[in-house]
């Protein structure tokens, strides 16, 4: 697979270009052109990249010329990138900038629409075809079923009447079972690898000091949800998951799950606190974007990633080192995670170019690209996306005209496939089979992070925004942060400081931390999508 780097940006929303796009407005320029302004994350948009293997004009240009060559209009495309949701919401906020388009993260749309800051999208069957067609019946049902209230109108209103999918993933376990420290510790392979389908062995004295965490709240908040709610979770599990019992409802669970992961009260969150405390003796450091490449290098042995960083990091070890690095979703679930296009609200907004876009990014053939570029899983379906997985994976050409025994025999295979089923994902977007077959003991890797298997579905669930509730997570993160240091450590250097330099540097030291925890507390912003 070509993958080249991931959402996380560092670089900020290019202000020259913003002035530019709001003193021109959508009045046609001279020759008649017309100018569609978009801000997205950065390297989230197949770009011309020769060195990478990419040949083909930027997707921003195919566009251009499609829409001259459909309709003989001339298209100027103004694109920026930002780096958080917090700094582009600011930026709409206070009026800085103005874009016909705008990439934000799930939570972030129901901000958005919360205070009536989008415009809804017109009839998208008739405008957005390719969406409605091709998108995912799996996660459009989940936009469908997301809402928000609006705080001006009090109307609520589904997401799927404001944004369009663009890519998604999931926040997992990222891992090296051969890891030189776990050994060392005398823990296996295997043992490593039982021990991350629980949630619960991050804080398990044997990893401490191998784990980096996301320095992003909500993530990092959602594994706390998991190891506080732990035993209900498992009590809803054998309930609702067991096939033989009479109560048996994937859905079900799926709901009570999503409730559970949304709990943002003061109790829930002190809770919460106490558990990251104590993993925070664990954790051998807080990243933005650079648990990949520790792990990659071996300055860790486990990362809490988002699965299109997973992805890179297992292919950079693959080609880097020869390391099999795995992803996993512990049983008990976790986090998904969407991107959307919105359309925020302004008096120049080029709304009728804005969803000709729309539909353009939602061709199975262009979401292709922009899949193989950026590396997270597109949320478009169709034989072009399911064409692609089928090139990046090992997967047995002849799957649906031969049963897997007789094709095994045929070609001398002794290896053990399994059938890998992507229904749930692509459903009525394809005409062939969607189910693969793949090598056993690729479990774990690419394709898991990619696409999780059917039965982890029920177990995923979208962490909504919090609200008016956010302000105690907000509170306690910065707390959880306020020292990158165990507390041994810091009772070591304070003894040592008083040993040395008595009271005076005592109160040096005091003065220093403070001021390192006021920088830490301000870096909180600096995460890298979430």
């Amino acid at each position: 697979m070509n993958f080249k780097k991931t959402l996380a940006g560092t670089t900020a929303v290019l202000f020259s270009a913003l002035l530019i796009a709001a003193c021109s407005g959508n009045q046609p320029h001279e020759g008649g052109s017309q100018v569609l302004r978009i801000l997205n994350w950065e390297d989230y948009i197949y770009l011309n990249d020769p060195e990478n293997g990419y040949e083909a004009k930027d997707l921003v240009d195919q566009f251009e010329n499609f829409i001259m060559d459909t309709e003989g209009i001339e298209v100027d495309v103004v694109y920026d990138t930002f780096d958080t949701n917090e700094t582009m919401l600011n930026s709409l906020q206070t009026g800085k900038s103005v874009y016909d388009l705008v990439c934000p993260s799930d939570y972030t749309i129901q901000k958005m629409i919360a205070n009536d800051m989008l415009e809804p999208l017109d009839d998208a069957a008739a405008n957005i075809p390719n969406y409605e067609t091709f998108a995912s019946p799996y996660l459009k049902s989940i936009f469908d079923n997301l809402e928000a209230t609006n705080g001006v109108t009090q109307e609520v209103h589904s997401v799927s009447e404001y944004a369009v999918g663009y890519m998604w993933g999931t926040f997992g376990i990222l891992y090296n079972p051969t890891y030189a420290t776990f050994a060392d510790r005398g823990l296996s392979s295997d043992d490593v690898m039982s021990d991350m389908e629980d949630w619960n062995s991050l804080w398990n004295v044997d990893y401490k000091d191998t784990i980096s965490v996301k320095d992003s709240m909500r993530d990092t908040y959602s594994v706390g949800i998991m190891r506080v709610y732990d035993e209900e979770i498992r009590t809803l599990q054998d309930t609702y998951l067991d096939e033989a019992k009479a109560e048996y409802d994937p859905a079900l669970y799926n709901a009570q799950l999503t409730d559970i992961f949304n709990r943002s009260d003061a109790e829930t969150v002190a809770a919460v606190k106490e558990e990251l405390l104590k993993l925070k003796e664990n954790i051998y450091g807080f990243e933005n974007d650079s648990g990949k490449q520790d792990i990659v290098t071996g300055k860790i042995g486990i990362n809490l990633a988002w699965s299109g960083d997973a992805v890179y990091a297992m292919d950079q070890a693959d080609e880097e080192t020869e390391t099999e690095l795995y992803y996993n979703m512990p049983e008990t679930g976790g986090n998904i995670w969407f991107d959307g296009w919105v359309m925020p609200k302004s008096d120049s907004l080029n709304k009728e170019l804005a969803q000709k876009f729309l539909n353009f990014v939602s061709d199975p053939v262009n979401a292709a690209q922009n899949m193989d570029y950026i590396g997270y899983s597109s949320f478009i379906g169709g034989e072009d996306i399911n064409t692609l997985v089928h090139e990046w994976y090992d997967v047995r050409e002849d799957e649906w005209e031969t049963p897997i025994d007789e094709w095994k025999l045929a070609n001398d295979i002794t290896d053990d496939y399994i059938a890998y089923d992507l229904t749930y994902f692509f459903g009525d977007t394809v005409d062939t089979e969607t189910i693969i077959y793949i090598e056993e003991d690729s479990v774990g890797r690419q394709l898991y992070a990619q696409y999780p298997e059917a039965d982890m579905i029920p177990r995923l669930s979208l962490m909504r925004d919090f609200g008016d509730n956010n302000r105690y997570i907000l509170a306690m993160w910065e707390e959880f942060k306020a020292s990158s240091l165990p507390g041994w450590a810091i009772a070591l250097i304070v003894v040592g400081v008083l040993a040395v330099a008595g009271v005076g540097g005592f109160f040096l030291y005091r003065k220093n931390l403070a001021k390192k925890n006021r920088s830490a507390r301000r870096q909180q912003a600096a995460s890298s999508r979430r």
